[in-house]
């Protein structure tokens, strides 16, 4: 039975950027640092299958030093039990490096809110890591714990409160999606997309968002993609720049459906790839993105 290149690399990229990153506590060593973390959620209650806008903070403190390599955020959202639910482990930018005493950073991100069927309690923790490191970066007032995870917020979660609010309900691959692939270790999956991919969407009958997360094959191009989304001839909006994990977000008016029940838009991805043209293996299928997550609501 012979793997396709295009799923043994879609496996690698998934544990390379998966979130534990972590060794077994005995073999970190400690590295105190004076930052401490916080989180503002556009809601605190929000149903499965939605997204969140959530506003992270990093407050350095006067002792704080500066960092010699490039950090990343963990972010875990757990349960009561301490189970991930999801997580948006994530590079910072502009980089830590920057960091100087006594300030405080913040950006905004997109938060995808996975398919939960019962009601629960979350509660977001939030810490700092240097990729290939082996040093644990404890964070203040943690104690003797050493912990390098704070809880910054909860989160009430419900199931979706319809059927149509369920994942993918009001959306339809068409031309240019490739078959659904799952990796059953890290429990995800994802979808390729070619350099242009249709995609229905069912008229909610209100202004909705279309989110994508996805992986641009940028360091197998040697070029960021640019993501451009068409209704018809229209442009909606182009997503430019994008390298590695990537996501992004479109409001989408009622108007584009012209009171019809349902209407087609397109993503335009560039530039893509043929693996078997480039000499990694025999697929021939246009590879231009993996796309994980396609949320209209």
């Amino acid at each position: 039975m012979s793997v396709r290149p295009s799923l043994v690399l879609s496996a690698a990229i998934i544990l390379l950027f998966s979130a534990c990153h972590e060794k077994k506590a005995s073999e970190h060593a400690m590295v105190a640092i004076d930052v401490t973390p916080s989180m503002k959620i556009d809601r605190t209650a929000v149903a499965g299958n939605s997204i969140l806008r959530i506003t992270y903070g990093w407050k350095t403190g006067p002792a704080f030093k500066s960092f010699t390599g490039e950090m990343f955020a963990k972010v875990h959202f757990v349960n009561d039990n301490g189970a991930i639910m999801w997580q948006d482990d994530h590079p910072i930018e502009p980089s830590a490096r920057n960091w100087t005493p006594n300030q405080t950073y913040e950006y905004e991100r997109i938060v995808y809110v996975p398919l939960i069927t019962k009601n629960m309690k979350v509660t977001a923790t939030m810490g700092l890591y240097e990729q290939n490191s082996t040093s644990k970066f404890v964070l203040p007032g943690s104690g003797d714990t050493g912990k390098d995870k704070l809880p910054v917020a909860e989160i009430a979660v419900t199931p979706p409160r319809s059927p149509d609010d369920l994942p993918e309900a009001r959306i339809r691959f068409g031309l240019g999606w490739h078959q659904l692939e799952k990796n059953p270790v890290e429990k995800t999956s994802w979808r390729w997309i070619a350099d242009e991919a249709h995609l229905t969407l069912m008229n909610p009958g209100r202004p909705a968002e279309l989110y994508l997360k996805g992986w641009a094959p940028s360091s197998i191009l040697k070029s960021p993609s640019k993501l451009t989304v068409k209704h018809n001839d229209r442009i909606l909006q182009t997503f430019e720049n994008l390298t590695g994990n990537f996501s992004a977000i479109l409001a989408i008016d009622p108007t584009v459906f012209s009171d019809q029940s349902q209407t087609e838009i397109n993503l335009v991805m560039e530039p893509s790839y043929v693996p078997s043209r480039i000499g990694a293996g025999t697929d021939d299928r246009t590879l231009a993105a993996m796309i994980y997550v396609c949320y209209f609501n």
